[in-house]
C-alpha cells in the first residue's frame, strides 16, 4: 500500500513513518523543509517538498496515494484556517474521483467531555475544548464527501522524547518547578508514542470503515502519579508551582485548559476492532523513561513542534506553544 504522511518530522508521524516502513509500505512524507526531506529519504520514505496550506505542492502525490495520514498542523498561523484549506483539497480530489481509498484524520481525547465515572467511550458525544472543536467539524466534511474517514483520537502521548512525562521529568531534574494547571489530582489518559504508531498503521486495514477509535493504553493517570514517578526516577523531590487555569490560559493561550481537563478513558475498541495491543504502560516503563528526559510539550494528538519544518502535528495539548502549539 501506498501511505502518505502530513506531519511526518514531528514526534508523533516519524514513529508513525517508522512503523509504515516496517509493516512494509510505500510511504510518502510530506515536509516544508528540503532539509528534512534528506532525512526523510534515508529513513526509507519518499519525500515531497509541500505546505499543508498549498495544496497544489501535494494534491498530485495524494492521489496517486492508496492512503493519507493526517497528522500535521502549521502553528505559525489560525491552526483552523490550516486544516480547513487542507481539508478543502481533499474535498476537491475526491468530487474530482482522485482521493485515496482510506484517510487516518488526527482528532484527540479533548473533543470529549471531562469526566472520570463512568468512563469515556467513543459512544460519547463530543464536547470540544474549543480551540479544537473545527476538528469535528472536518471530521464531518471528510466522511460527507464521502472519503473512507477513520479518526483516531489520542490521550495525552508520552515517551522519552517529548511528552507530559518527559516535560515533567525535564523540571524535576532540572530542579525547575513544575507547573501544575488545576488540580495536581487531574487524572491524564495516556498513549506511547510507538503503541500509537502501530495504531495508525492498523487504521490502514480495510475492515477498518468510516469510524472513531480513542486511542488510549493508560485510561486515567493522575498528575501527581507522574510527578512521583520522575520524583523516584531522579531521586529528588520536585518544586510544585500551582496555577489556576484562567492564569495558565492568559500565559499560553486557550489550548492548555485541556491540562486541567481530567478524563477517564476506556480504549478497549481500538483492540477490538483493530487488533491493537499497547505494549507502554505507565508508570512500570515510565519511571524508567523519565529517568532520561527530554524537555517536551505534552501531547494528546499534536507533537513537538517541527521547527525546521513549521509544521506540528496535532495531538492537542502539545498545541498552543510556540512556548508549544
Amino acid at each position: 500500500m501506498r501511505v502518505l504522511i502530513f506531519g511526518a518530522t514531528g514526534h508523533i508521524g516519524s514513529a508513525v513513518m517508522r512503523a509504515a516502513i516496517a509493516a512494509g509500505h510505500e510511504t510518502v512524507a510530506v515536509t516544508r523543509n528540503a532539509q528534512r526531506a534528506k532525512t526523510l529519504r534515508a529513513a526509507g520514505a519518499q519525500p515531497v517538498v509541500g505546505d499543508m496550506t498549498r495544496p497544489e505542492t501535494w494534491d498530485e502525490a495524494v492521489a496517486a496515494s492508496d492512503a493519507v495520514i493526517h497528522l500535521a498542523a502549521a502553528f505559525e498561523g489560525d491552526l483552523a484556517a490550516a486544516d480547513d484549506i487542507w481539508t478543502g483539497a481533499m474535498e476537491a480530489l475526491a468530487r474530482a474521483g482522485r482521493a485515496p481509498k482510506r484517510i487516518v484524520y488526527t482528532g484527540g481525547c479533548w473533543l470529549y467531555p471531562e469526566r472520570s465515572d463512568p468512563p469515556i467511550t467513543e459512544a460519547d458525544a463530543f464536547n470540544p475544548l474549543p480551540p479544537f472543536a473545527y476538528m469535528i467539524a472536518h471530521r464531518d466534511r471528510l466522511r460527507a464527501a464521502d472519503l473512507d474517514v477513520v479518526t483516531l483520537h489520542p490521550g495525552l502521548v508520552w515517551s522519552d522524547k517529548a511528552g507530559c512525562t518527559a516535560e515533567i521529568g525535564a523540571a524535576v531534574a532540572g530542579q525547575q518547578p513544575v507547573e501544575v494547571i488545576g488540580s495536581p489530582e487531574t487524572l491524564w489518559p495516556l498513549v506511547h508514542a510507538e503503541d500509537l504508531a502501530t495504531l495508525y498503521i492498523n487504521a490502514l486495514r480495510p475492515d477498518a470503515a468510516c469510524t472513531d477509535i480513542l486511542a488510549v493504553s493508560d485510561p486515567a493517570v493522575s498528575v501527581t502519579t507522574i510527578i512521583a514517578a520522575a520524583e523516584q526516577a531522579h531521586g529528588m523531590q520536585a518544586s510544585l508551582q500551582p496555577l489556576p487555569v484562567a492564569e495558565a490560559v492568559r500565559r499560553h493561550g486557550p489550548w492548555v485548559a485541556g491540562k486541567a481537563r481530567s478524563q477517564r478513558i476506556e480504549g478497549a475498541r481500538a483492540g477490538q476492532l483493530l487488533g491493537w495491543r499497547p505494549e507502554h504502560h505507565f508508570p512500570a516503563q515510565g519511571v524508567g523513561e523519565i529517568a532520561s528526559p527530554r524537555r517536551g510539550a505534552c501531547e494528546p494528538a499534536a507533537a513537538s513542534p517541527d521547527r525546521a519544518g513549521g509544521v506540528l502535528e496535532p495531538h492537542m495539548s502539545d498545541q498552543g506553544r510556540r512556548y508549544r502549539v
